[in-house]
């Protein structure tokens, strides 16, 4: 039961037709805005306690400041999320880490 999902992942709206809630998303993009990206589809697709892999490079982000500076803001844009773990892909890749959260968003605001 894996859909994988061959489209622009900032724009979640554009898929939206071929889902249904999810238990897990994987995403493994290297845009600026990658925590973003997953806060968007975490939103609109994830059962509550569903999971979260997010494979984040720090140097797609910012290419001039630290890359664990760049974890420690990134991770901070992940709302909705409880984070279960950070692991450093070093030495496959630099740079880069494994981050795994569970979806636990606070009760959702009512429009009017």
């Amino acid at each position: 039961n894996i859909i994988p999902i061959l489209a622009d992942a900032a724009k979640p709206e554009d898929y939206a037709p071929l889902l249904e809630p999810v238990d897990l998303i994987y995403q493994d993009v290297a845009q600026r805005n990658q925590a973003q990206i997953a806060s968007l589809n975490c939103a609109r697709y994830l059962r509550p306690g569903g999971g979260l892999c997010l494979l984040l490079k720090s140097r797609s982000v910012d290419t001039t400041a630290s890359p664990r500076a760049v974890l420690q803001s990134e991770l901070k844009k992940l709302i909705g999320l409880e984070l279960m773990g950070i692991n450093d892909l070093e030495p496959y890749h630099l740079d880069h880490w494994a981050v795994l959260g569970r979806w636990n968003p606070g009760p959702r605001e009512e429009t009017s």
